[in-house]
């Protein structure tokens, strides 16, 4: 289970993970039109900010499988869909782990993990409150 070593290790500070805001290089992606850019415009009516997308990206490249997609929306909701590997006694862990991960990513702001099955149903809600900095599950 590299992942969660991975996962671990960064909620430890111990594992860097890429900033966001730096490969933009300070400008922000635009759309001109839907006609130009048609797989940017489907990101963004999906919710998906060009930070969000990366590190997205970098969530799917290091499960290494064991999720089978992610999203992140508004900078501040981190989705995951498990994969079928994945065992119900793990679950609460990764999303403490996603969670941590996600607000060294995107500080300063209240944040939630949402865990869903391979079926895509939602099974597991994170939510990471900035000023209690407390993780509730529901």
């Amino acid at each position: 289970m590299v992942f969660f070593q991975t996962l671990k290790a960064l909620s430890l500070g111990q594992v860097s993970i890429p900033d966001p805001t730096a490969a933009l290089n300070g400008s922000i992606a635009r759309v001109t039109s839907e006609y130009e850019n048609f797989d940017q415009v489907a990101r963004l009516e999906q919710g998906i900010t060009p930070a969000g997308q990366i590190y997205r990206d970098w969530v799917i490249r290091t499960a290494d499988g064991l999720l089978q997609d992610a999203y992140v929306r508004d900078n501040c909701k981190l989705g995951v869909v498990i994969g079928i590997q994945v065992h119900s006694y793990d679950i609460h862990p990764l999303a403490k782990y996603l969670a941590d991960g996600f607000q060294k990513s995107f500080p300063n702001r209240n944040l939630k993990v949402l865990v869903y099955d391979c079926d895509k149903r939602l099974i597991l809600t994170a939510s990471h409150n900035l000023y209690t900095c407390k993780l509730d599950y529901w």
